[in-house]
């Protein structure tokens, strides 16, 4: 009975709750890949105007 009387407001904390833990794992998670990415790219360039 309470979760039919209050099932809108139980979904919108439910989805920012969800919203809010995947930025913040996601995120940094985002940023530790593109620094290994450009570290990547960048030695790879480097070596190549090196060669």
């Amino acid at each position: 009975d309470f979760m039919a009387a209050n099932w809108v407001e139980i979904g919108v904390v439910d989805y920012f709750i969800k919203i809010l833990i995947s930025l913040l794992l996601f995120i940094p998670l985002y940023g530790l890949l593109l620094n290994v990415l450009l570290r990547f790219m960048g030695a790879s360039a480097t070596t190549r105007s090196t060669a």
